[in-house]
């Protein structure tokens, strides 16, 4: 993997700073060594982030009691179960929310029209103006006329 090439790098770079004469060895010896030392840092990095990611991956499979038929869940397993139900749910989330809306808006025109009756008074109502394209170019041409 990563480990093996990074070590071969080491080893050939090693392996050239060997063979070259001194007056040679400058820029390339010092540019390596910084890319060596970086590299190292950040593949440290990566394996502490892996490790607290399976650690986590495990913490979401125990807290969902996934189950993989006695095998080790694999991520491929678990998210290919949880994108879908995900997917779902979002789209029954937002008919909810459509249907509490349109709910909420035949509510508030009862309470409209009981209120015109009870108080006998005329309330104007307007249709609300959209902010499309169609409407802004309608608005302009008729303002032009």
């Amino acid at each position: 993997g990563i480990t093996q090439n990074l070590k071969a790098c080491g080893l050939r770079v090693k392996n050239v700073n060997k063979r070259s004469d001194e007056e040679h060895k400058q820029p390339f010896q010092d540019r390596m060594a910084a890319f060596l030392e970086t590299a190292e840092t950040d593949l440290k990095d990566q394996r502490k982030t892996l490790k607290r990611c399976t650690k986590k991956f495990d913490e979401v499979v125990k807290y969902f009691q996934f189950s993989n038929k006695g095998k080790p869940p694999t991520p491929y397993d678990f998210f290919s179960m949880w994108s879908p139900f995900c997917k779902d749910f979002m789209t029954i989330w937002q008919l909810e929310q459509r249907r509490i809306v349109k709910e909420r808006m035949k509510e508030a025109q009862g309470s409209a029209k009981r209120l015109k009756t009870a108080t006998n008074c005329n309330i104007v109502t307007k249709k609300s103006q959209t902010a499309g394209l169609k409407s802004k170019l309608k608005s302009w041409r008729e303002s032009k006329e």
